[in-house]
Formats: structure tokens, sequence, C-alpha cells
């Protein structure tokens, strides 16, 4: 004897019982043996077909399946600053965590542990500052295009596969 509990658009909660009627109505409490919890697949899709359908009329979206969002600026040859923008980004990750991973086994083979505590944190905002001015120099151009590209590839291939329908 099941019972259905509880319905979301996430889960579906069935109560199984012990199947004797007078009993299960009499000590609910005690002859309860089991929870099941299974997931609501038509509840999760019924959700995710609206959230498609509602960002495909966003104004991103649209402007970028109307414009035909292309990788055409990668086929451009690239500025000096953009190289030096892009090599400053890479430097910027080998400052990061090495350095950190570094300081953590200087602090341990010194006994000092504020060696970590305080050069850790400062190590990884060196590491973000140097980033962000790669970042700057390399700009946005490319990263723009690149999104647009698959918001525009990704947004006609589930509302044409009948994801929206």
């Amino acid at each position: 004897m099941e019972m259905v509990l509880s319905r979301s658009p996430f889960m579906v909660v069935v109560v199984i019982g012990l199947g004797h009627p007078v009993v299960d109505n009499q000590f609910p409490i005690f002859t309860r043996r089991l929870l099941k919890i299974q997931p609501d697949f038509m509840g999760l899709l019924v959700m995710l077909k609206s959230l498609i359908h509602r960002l495909s009329q966003t104004a991103y979206v649209r402007s970028a399946i109307d414009d035909q969002a292309n990788l055409d600026c990668f086929k451009e040859k690239p500025t000096p600053r953009m190289i030096w923008g892009l090599v400053i980004v890479g430097i910027s990750y080998t400052i990061g965590w090495p350095l950190i991973g570094l300081l953590g086994i200087l602090a341990t083979y010194w006994g000092q542990p504020l060696l970590l505590a305080v050069g850790g944190p400062l190590a990884y905002g060196l590491s973000h500052l140097v980033f962000i001015i790669g970042a700057w120099l390399a700009g946005a151009d490319h990263a723009k295009a690149f999104f647009r590209w698959v918001t525009r590839v990704t947004f006609l291939k589930l509302t044409k596969n009948g994801i929206t329908s």
C-alpha cells in the first residue's frame, strides 16, 4: 500500500505502509516502514523548458541569434598588446598556487606557520592583481565573441530539438 505524501517539482515522496488499512490508520507513525524518495523527472523537464524559454527571450540571446554571432575575430592577427596580456595571464597562474605551495613547504621546513598564514593570501592577491592586469591588456573582445557564439549555438540547438516546444 503506497501513499503519495508530498509532490514537488523535484521529487515525489511516497510512504509505504504495512498494507493493513486498520493498522496503518490506527498507528500511522509506528507502521510506516519505508520512506521512498523518487525524482520527478516530468516536473524537472517542465521547469527546464520554462527556463530555456524565458532565457531565449532575453535581449542578449535574441541579439546573439539575430546577429548570427560567429568567431571571425579569431581569424585576425593578434596585436602585441593582446599577446603581452595573455603572457601576463599565464604568469599569474604560475604565481598563484605554486608560490603558495612553496610557502607551505618553507613554513613547514622552517617551523614558521605565519609564513604561510601571511604570505599565502598575499601571494594569492598578487596573482589576482597580475591576472587582472593581463586580462585588461589582452582585452575582452575575443571573450565576448566566444560567449555570444556559444549562446547562439546552444539556444539554437535547444530550441530546434524540441526542448522548448
